[in-house]
């Protein structure tokens, strides 16, 4: 008897609880006081991953449970909340959003699809990721059943491109580490890449983990120059790393010591060679280099202590994050930026200490601290945040921490890697969330 009730019971509770998870539409359309429509606005569904954003024309149509609160975004316009209680015989309802200008206490520059160009104007190929090599811009591009790698210039000019093949095809993003060495990703590999007379070249790939051991610093004074003591797991017999470092270039080669080598120029012979068919890999263990460029590191130089205080910082800011890390070097400083605390932390190339400095971000409603981002030139960097799911870019003074110059509102919700070279932002952009087809983007500064 008691088991018959139970039944009874649950299969009362699931049929009742029926009409709150049924899918029903909503569609409508975006418009400000002047009936005009705005795009895109983001519509997203509260405390929840469901959203989309407004078609040219303020239209859009949403999937929502019977229940629930829709908020409804634009950049320069008051957000507005709508509560639905739908009916179960009421599939698909529509609706008129108004909304209200709001009169805004910073300067802000709006980024609309009229100030966007298209970086990549080949039709149906939508780019995974990219990454600037120099003054070009090396892309990871998808088209059809292809995965393509490209170089191009800043006006899509091919200069170099192949098909990624067996293991490579798992390849989905870029990695550039505070040293502008750039490293192709799948799930647990790197492969690094470096470009020479215009042409891709790569060493052979190693797991990511071993990637992140191998760039833990043991920081040493070295004619002005930070150097790297190697933690290599000794799974395996060599590891190669190419490492630039102002003009020179230092190759990593993890044995069951630790050597390094200074080279003005690496030959081409000694990197894992790809032409513009297919990836080959080259045995580069027996390669033998001049002893004029040599220079060795001395003993008490690989064994220098670091300050405790930096280790512990590059651990919890920087290695226990994901491998895109909040971390510059501009000459012989490095900033590590606590995007939690809105903090950056300041120190020399010995690993002392310099500085804990605040930063000011804007103080409104919403306002996530995401990241820092330096300009190709070195000098500028510029302050990333989230401002009620739209990125904004502004200046920031690394002596005081505030931010200075025009506020940068890109009006796109689903915006990722933004980049800035020369006079130009970069960005990927996708319609909505999940979706895996990016375009490039970019607008003057």
């Amino acid at each position: 008897m008691k088991l018959t009730n139970y039944l009874l019971l649950s299969f009362l509770s699931i049929l009742l609880s029926l009409p709150l998870y049924s899918q029903h539409t909503v569609c409508g359309k975006v418009i400000n006081q002047k009936g005009e429509p705005l795009y895109p606005a983001n519509i997203k569904l509260k405390n929840s991953t469901i959203g989309t954003t407004t078609e040219n024309d303020g239209s859009f149509c949403i999937h929502i449970p019977a229940k629930g609160e829709i908020k409804i975004s634009f950049v320069g316009y008051e957000p507005t909340t709508v509560k639905m209680n739908i009916l179960d015989t009421a599939k698909t309802i529509f609706k008129t959003i108004v909304l209200t200008a709001k009169s805004l206490s910073l300067p802000q520059f709006e980024v609309n699809a009229s100030q966007l160009n298209t970086v990549t104007k080949e039709k149906n190929i939508f780019v995974r990721d990219y990454e600037f090599m120099g003054n070009n811009i090396l892309t990871l591009s998808m088209k059809e059943n292809e995965r393509k790698l490209s170089l191009i210039t800043l006006d899509d000019s091919l200069i170099w491109e192949t098909n990624l093949t067996k293991g490579m095809f798992r390849c989905t993003k870029f990695y550039k580490d505070f040293l502008s060495n750039t490293y192709l990703l799948t799930d647990d590999s790197a492969f690094q890449i470096t470009n020479k007379d215009n042409e891709i070249y790569f060493f052979p790939g190693v797991a990511i983990a071993d990637l992140k051991k191998t760039i833990i610093p043991s920081l040493a004074m070295c004619d002005h120059k930070i150097v790297y003591r190697v933690y290599g797991p000794h799974n395996k017999s060599v590891y190669y790393f190419l490492i630039k470092d102002g003009k020179e270039q230092l190759l990593f080669s993890q044995r069951d010591a630790i050597s390094e080598m200074y080279c003005d120029d690496i030959k081409k012979e000694a990197y894992g060679h790809t032409d513009s068919h297919s990836a080959k890999y080259e045995n580069i263990d027996n390669h033998i280099y001049s002893s004029q460029r040599k220079k060795m590191m001395k003993e008490n130089e690989v064994n220098m202590r670091v300050p405790s205080g930096f280790l512990i910082d590059f651990y919890q800011k920087i290695m226990a994050q994901p491998i895109e890390t909040h971390l510059l070097k501009i000459k012989d400083t490095i900033y590590i930026f606590d995007h939690f605390a809105s903090m950056i932390n300041i120190y020399a190339c010995d690993g002392k200490l310099i500085q804990k400095l605040n930063t000011y971000y804007p103080k409104r409603k919403d306002i996530v601290a995401k990241q820092l981002i330096l300009a190709n030139n070195k000098k500028d960097v510029y302050a990333v945040f989230n401002n009620d799911g739209l990125y904004s870019i502004q200046q920031i003074d690394l002596e005081t921490g505030k931010l200075k110059g025009k506020d940068i509102t890109i009006n796109y919700p689903f915006v990722e890697k933004i980049r800035i070279h020369g006079s130009q932002i970069y960005f990927l952009y996708k319609q909505n969330k999940d979706d895996g087809k990016k375009l490039l983007y970019t607008f003057n500064l």
